[in-house]
């Protein structure tokens, strides 16, 4: 995380909207599906007011008054929290970018990534399943952190 994003959602904050989130970019070179995939994501997350949970900041009064990331998903925690945060007044999208690891892109493909992406547009928040909690955390998950923990 940037500091100009912290600056951003303070001065956003400061200047009177109950919350907001900043867009992610990934920390390394990713394959050209996935740079399509992403640059169509942000684009609509910005037109829409959303964003995911790398980066999100809200004021306390607002926090405490959705009662904060709901904790009955184990995924999708962070949508329930904008679309909370968004019900209490203006939700931003700061221009600053986070940065997140692409290291799980090594462990899925296109076709993996546009299901989960089909599923989050169907259900929500409310897309978790045994298959999403598995894309997410699943063992591929662990075994490509293992991998960017001995380089």
């Amino acid at each position: 995380m940037t500091k100009y994003a912290v600056d951003a959602g303070v001065a956003a904050l400061e200047s009177g909207a109950s919350g907001g989130g900043c867009v992610f970019e990934f920390d390394k070179e990713i394959p050209f599906w996935a740079r399509c995939v992403h640059r169509i994501g942000v684009i609509t997350g910005r037109a829409l007011r959303i964003t995911g949970g790398c980066f999100l900041f809200c004021r306390r009064e607002t926090y405490e008054a959705v009662g904060g990331f709901p904790e009955k998903f184990l995924a999708g925690e962070d949508m329930a929290l904008v679309r909370a945060i968004k019900s209490q007044g203006n939700f931003v999208i700061p221009g600053p970018l986070v940065y997140t690891s692409a290291r799980k892109l090594k462990v899925v493909g296109l076709t993996e990534v546009l299901q989960l992406v089909l599923t989050i547009l169907l259900r929500g928040e409310n897309y978790q399943s045994k298959r999403t909690i598995d894309f997410i955390y699943g063992e591929r998950t662990e075994r490509c952190r293992e991998v960017s923990k001995v380089k």
